[in-house]
Order: structure tokens, then C-alpha cells, then sequence
């Protein structure tokens, strides 16, 4: 009898593990596809298996196929040590946005959270604006466009960005600001004689045309902006192992950190197995919500000036 009760626990605690009654999660899906692509790379000798001995070395080695084997999961301890992500990080919402108003602990499913999630804690929440802004600094640059992502499994939520690598160009020519300043990208510091920070403005007179439209830029040693803007996740919120993440966009006056406008989204991933020789994936938004890069909210919470031409 002992034997049978005991064999009973051993099925029970095998079907609620991973993989078991509940199904694989998100993140064991991501894990299984990449040893899926591992897999064929080093069939193909492609990749991290690129022998120079094989006869067609020269052509495999342009192959990018297995590039996506290059990607780690996501370490808040690595964005944490950079000085944009420890500040981005350390900005206070105000209530009541300071404590989660939905637990996962209250949900059956990872679906009836995130569902939970969009109705609940997600949407733009405007705590004060001001008129007549000059100028708004971007205060953390996105990675760069060719940096390769897993969602969940990788990322930090890039749902709202303000703009991403080149925030001036909507934020002076549609939003009307004056200048914008932000951090100097890798590609650009050769033409800046290595300067981190750059601030734009517009040239009067100029054709709004490619490839400067009409904007001018000066190195400066630091921001001189007094509203900024940055983006973020939502690790309190997050279950990145059911595929569940979100983000941030914050405007922020910068005298004293005190937020003016938060925009907060969620996605949820769902991962396709049936491809071998890739990683197949979706990320699904909050229903009824379209993503975009926050310009709006930031229209509202800093009303720019008019720039006359």
C-alpha cells in the first residue's frame, strides 16, 4: 500500500513539473528552440561549427543562421552596472503606480494575467504638464536597430522608446521643440571627435529634406535640458518564463526626478516550435492598444514651444 501511495505522489509531482500537465512554458520553448537551431548548425558545420577545412568554409562563413545562438537571457544585474540604466531604474513612480495593483499569485493562467495586466496597470497616466518647453533631453538610448532580441526570453521591453536612436527627428520637427539633446551613438562618435552627447537643433531656412532634414547638432559635455525622457521594463511586473513583459516610457523633470507622465505596456510571447532551423516567435500586445513610440504622451506632458522658421 505504502509502495502504491508512494508511486501516486511520484506521477502527481511529474505532471505538475515543466512540460507536464500544465505544458511548457514560454521560456522552455525559447530553451528548446535555440538546441533545436544548435542542433543544425552543428550539423551543417555552420555558425560555432565552421570548419576551415570544409570545402565550402568560404560560403558558410557568410551565413548569419545561426547568429541568433549568440544571444543570452535577459540580466537586469548587466543593465543595472551601466550608469543610464541604474538611473532609469532608480526614478520613483508616484501612487499608484509604486505598487503592483496585480499579483500573479491571484491568476490561474499566465493568460489571465497578462490580461489582468493590460486592463489594470497598463495605459498612459499624465501626473502634470507644463507649457512652453524648450528643449527635453533623451536620457537612455535604445540598443542599437541590429541588436538581435528574444523577447521575453532576452529583452528589455522596448514597447515605448520616445523616438529610439534619433529622437530628434520628430520631437523638433512634428513635436515643436527647440532642441533635443541625447547620448552620441557608436557610429557617430568618429564624426564627433568622441563626444558622448550631442544636441539638435533646427536650421533656419533649410529644406526638411534626407538625409539631415534640416537639423544641425553641437557636441556638449553634459545635458542641459531641464525634462528628460527615458524608457524601462517592469521587472515587478514581468514573468518572462510565461513570456509576459512590459515597459516603460517616462517623462521626468530633471531638477528633481519628479515624473510627469508615465506610459506602461505589456506583451506576451508565444514561441512555434514546429521551425527547427530557427527560432519562431510572436509577441502579442494588449488587445485594443496600439504600440507606439510615446510621442503623443510626451506632446502632452511637455507642450514645446513653437519653433518659428
Amino acid at each position: 500500500m505504502r509502495k502504491q501511495i508512494l508511486i501516486g505522489l511520484l506521477l502527481i509531482a511529474g505532471c505538475a513539473s515543466s512540460g507536464g500537465l500544465f505544458g511548457e512554458t514560454v521560456g522552455e520553448k525559447f530553451r528548446k528552440a535555440l538546441a533545436n537551431v544548435d542542433a543544425v548548425c552543428k550539423e551543417r558545420k555552420i555558425g560555432p561549427y565552421l570548419d576551415s577545412a570544409d570545402p565550402e568554409y568560404r560560403r558558410k562563413s557568410a551565413l548569419t543562421n545561426c547568429d541568433v545562438l549568440k544571444i543570452k537571457p535577459f540580466d537586469l544585474n548587466a543593465v543595472l552596472a551601466t550608469p543610464e540604466g541604474k538611473f532609469a531604474y532608480s526614478i520613483q513612480l508616484p501612487p499608484p503606480l509604486d505598487q503592483p495593483r496585480v499579483k500573479r499569485v491571484d491568476y490561474g493562467s499566465a493568460e489571465e494575467y497578462f490580461e489582468a495586466l493590460c486592463e489594470k496597470e497598463a495605459g498612459d497616466m499624465l501626473f502634470r504638464s507644463v507649457n512652453n518647453a524648450a528643449g527635453v533631453a533623451s536620457l537612455r538610448p535604445p540598443p542599437s536597430i541590429h541588436h538581435q532580441r528574444l523577447g521575453s526570453y532576452s529583452e528589455e521591453s522596448m514597447v515605448s522608446q520616445g523616438g529610439g536612436s534619433q529622437p530628434e527627428l520628430l520631437l523638433i520637427q512634428r513635436m515643436g521643440f527647440e532642441y533635443v539633446e541625447r547620448q552620441t551613438r557608436s557610429d557617430e562618435r568618429g564624426k564627433s571627435g568622441g563626444a558622448t552627447l550631442r544636441r539638435y537643433t533646427l536650421e533656419p531656412g533649410k529644406p526638411i529634406v534626407f538625409p539631415n532634414y534640416a537639423l544641425r547638432f553641437e557636441t556638449v559635455p553634459t545635458f542641459s535640458a531641464p525634462f528628460g525622457i527615458l524608457w524601462r521594463g517592469t521587472p515587478h511586473l514581468d514573468r518572462r518564463g510565461e513570456g509576459v513583459i512590459g515597459g516603460e516610457l517616462i517623462v521626468i523633470d530633471r531638477a528633481s526626478n519628479e515624473v510627469l507622465a508615465v506610459r506602461r505596456q505589456f506583451t506576451k510571447d508565444e514561441v512555434d516550435l514546429e521551425f527547427t532551423d530557427r527560432v519562431k516567435y510572436r509577441s502579442r500586445s494588449c488587445p485594443g492598444k496600439v504600440i507606439t513610440e510615446g510621442f503623443d504622451l510626451i506632446g502632452r506632458a511637455l507642450n514645446a514651444s513653437t519653433t518659428k522658421r
